[in-house]
């Protein structure tokens, strides 16, 4: 057989695996169901938030900024992340008091450290250069 004949096999057959893999076709449940087909109830009184439970809060927003300056120190973008730096020590100064501060200021203060260290290694590695020329 040629391969222009095995094509059309193959094709059922991955058509067939993707139906009857979980996810990628076939029964898929509706949202709003379990897993057993029954639909999901809720008891209005106790999806009502207690006053005594605390809901998760959403991320400070320094957090974001830190983040991201960890991605452009990965990168070697020192300028960008040195900005998302600043940026994030602005925040966290005029943050209240907090475990979440608290955190902040350690990862602020990490980042500064390995920033310090990117930028000594970048002035050696460009002194390097300029002698090696």
């Amino acid at each position: 057989m040629t391969s222009r004949c095995w094509f059309p096999v193959t094709a059922w057959a991955v058509l067939g695996l993707l139906t009857a893999l979980p996810g990628c076709g076939g029964d898929d449940l509706d949202p709003g169901t379990k897993s057993s087909g029954d639909p999901i109830t809720t008891d209005p009184v106790s999806s009502q938030s207690s006053p005594g439970v605390t809901q998760e809060t959403p991320p400070a927003p320094w957090v974001e900024l830190l983040a991201s300056a960890v991605d452009h120190l990965d990168h070697a973008r020192l300028d960008e992340a040195e900005k998302q730096v600043a940026a994030a020590e602005a925040l966290l100064s005029e943050a209240g008091d907090g475990d979440g501060k608290v955190a902040g200021l350690k990862e602020l203060e990490s980042l500064k450290s390995q920033m310090s260290s990117a930028r000594e290694a970048e002035v050696k590695r460009l002194a390097q250069e300029k002698t090696e020329q």
